[in-house]
């Protein structure tokens, strides 16, 4: 046997030696669900533990977890995001287009008319709408099945971040000529103009409730805003760019991330929480998890991570080749898309279930003959029943 097959074989029974740890762990967590479930607190805690726990050593393990990559866009992929329902994945790109995709990764429709890169696309709440910001200044709206139904002048200059409000009746709009504002669809398009002194605008979010305005920019500073653009806070934030804010989905806390590689919860006093050491380099894009349990983070250096709120790492998934600049998760959280320099958009299961059925069809002849594997972890995969 030659050395390179050697090695190759040696790494690969690791990652089936791992996996049969995650397997384990899958069936502790299973144990406990049959067991337990429904008890008091502290036992609920444990059940979580253990599923988060089951989640993480699966998906280092298991390092072929990617559902679809799809090559969408020449150029980066500026943006990428899942449709409320969803069932539909948009993305927009530094080839000027917005692209629709099916979620199994088929290509639905592509959406003409901008005459610059995209920074920014998401879909209203009903989902039957998009909206895209573009370095051409231009707010575009479309209807989910591609046509255009509007465009807006937009902020002067570049656009660099494009939100709509929770009620689906308000577009909120960032730019390189420090102004967030804030458009009313039944009112007509004039907006309301919010200077932020933030030199450039980098990205924009309403809270969940549509009652504050956050917005981050090149100063480094994170800014809370009423609705009639009255100030609420100012937060000194990262060191240098802030790349990306989110709410959680209380609306109790602000993440933010920047060029520094780091991530800071805030309550909305702007009191810091926590700050957690994120991505090697410039974190471009996070978010929390449907159920805000969990923390996405994308970054400059190809990878998509997930924290839990105390900043212990869950997992890191390599995902684009260079750097990631969009993240997002499915409505019911298990699944995660992002996007990145090498034009591809990815999709990654995250789900428990779709991780332990990957796994073990991975890992089913290794089961089925290996002296070491035990038929108690056989039969988690349903193997010697």
């Amino acid at each position: 046997m030659d050395a390179a097959k050697a090695q190759s074989e040696m790494f690969a029974g690791r990652q089936l030696s791992g996996l049969v740890q995650g397997l384990r762990a899958t069936g502790r967590y299973q144990q406990l669900i049959a067991k337990f479930q429904g008890r008091d607190a502290a036992t609920q805690r444990e059940i979580t533990e253990a599923k988060l726990q089951t989640q993480a050593v699966l998906t280092h393990i298991y390092d072929t977890q990617e559902r679809n990559s799809l090559k969408a866009h020449q150029g980066s992929v500026m943006t990428a995001s899942f449709s409320p329902d969803g069932r539909t994945i948009v993305s927009g790109g530094a080839d000027t287009m917005v692209r629709l995709w099916n979620a199994d990764g088929t290509k639905r429709a592509t959406l003409r008319g901008h005459k610059d890169m995209l920074r920014s696309v998401s879909f209203s709440p009903d989902g039957q709408t998009i909206v895209s910001g573009s370095h051409d200044g231009l707010i575009k709206l479309w209807n989910r099945d591609g046509r255009e139904r509007s465009t807006i002048q937009g902020n002067q200059g570049l656009v660099r971040s494009v939100k709509f409000s929770p009620n689906g009746q308000m577009i909120l709009s960032g730019g390189s000529d420090g102004t967030v504002k804030l458009w009313n669809l039944k009112g007509g398009i004039k907006p309301m103009m919010i200077k932020s002194t933030q030199g450039v605008v980098r990205t924009v979010n309403f809270s969940p409730d549509g009652q504050i305005i956050l917005s981050g920019g090149s100063d480094g500073m994170v800014r809370l805003w009423n609705l009639d653009g009255t100030e609420r806070a100012t937060i000194k934030g990262n060191q240098g760019v802030i790349r990306s804010v989110a709410f959680s989905p209380d609306g109790k806390t602000i993440l933010s991330g920047g060029e520094n590689g780091i991530l800071k919860l805030w309550n909305l006093d702007g009191t810091e929480r926590r700050t957690i050491k994120g991505n090697q380099g410039l974190i471009t894009s996070v978010e929390f998890s449907p159920d805000g349990q969990t923390i996405l983070s994308g970054g400059a250096d190809g990878t998509v991570k997930l924290w839990n709120l105390d900043g212990t790492e869950r997992a890191t998934l390599k995902m684009n080749q260079g750097i990631v600049l969009g993240v997002n998760f499915s409505p019911d959280g298990q699944t995660i898309v992002s996007g990145g320099m090498d034009g591809t958009v990815k999709l990654v299961a995250w789900d428990l279930g779709q991780l332990l059925k990957l796994s073990c069809d991975w890992a089913g002849d290794y089961l089925r003959s290996s002296p070491d594997v035990s038929d108690a972890d056989r039969k988690i995969c349903g193997i010697g029943n």
